[in-house]
């Protein structure tokens, strides 16, 4: 896939084979290698024979982008778990410093739903921020990356969108989660020692 497919012409020329390719049945695959040895050895006596299978030379030749596919998938749950720990913590400290404040508006007549979207606002916010960032450099990059290979594709704007949803979905979750709490709570509590 990285280099481009070359013109490839296919002769009836047995004089001097450079490659054989054999399809073999797979349920008995040792008996037919012996055979083709056999049969090698009988017509070309002073040529040594080298087997190999297609599947595995296919294998070989994307092995590293598996590895590399591996490591990216690794390194970037790890980097989604401990970005959702950091903001679950965040949230959780924001949503502590504005007790007071929430217990305020809740004993003020403010309604669940206007103090549950009142912490996520700046987290969106924040998010928004760190995709327009995000996005134009992880583009870059996947562009860079694509260009190794003869036939490109073209990443649309569609899987970065949905990445971005994605994102800005599960800090809605982890911020509402906290907001949530924050305003269930009793604001006699918050606000006694005031």
């Amino acid at each position: 896939m990285h280099e481009p497919v070359q013109p490839v012409l296919v002769t009836n020329y047995w004089a001097r084979p450079r490659y054989i390719l054999a399809k073999i049945d797979g349920k008995d695959v040792s008996g037919a290698l012996d055979h083709i040895e056999a049969t090698w050895a009988k017509h070309m006596p002073d040529t040594p024979i080298s087997i190999a299978f297609l599947d595995q030379q296919y294998d070989a030749l994307y092995r590293s982008e598996e590895n590399l596919s591996r490591v990216v998938n690794t390194f970037a749950a790890l980097a989604i778990f401990i970005a959702g720990l950091g903001l679950v913590g965040l949230s959780a400290l924001i949503a502590r410093q504005r007790t007071k404040e929430v217990g305020i508006r809740k004993v003020l007549g403010a309604s669940v739903l206007s103090i549950v979207t009142l912490l996520p606002k700046d987290f969106v916010q924040l998010v928004a921020i760190a995709f327009f960032i995000a996005g134009p450099i992880a583009f870059l990059v996947m562009q860079k990356w694509l260009e190794t290979f003869a036939n490109q594709m073209d990443v649309g704007a569609g899987i970065f969108l949905a990445a971005g949803g994605l994102v800005l979905s599960i800090s809605i979750l982890a911020v509402g989660y906290q907001a949530m709490r924050a305003a269930l709570a009793d604001p006699v509590k918050s606000l006694r020692y005031e």
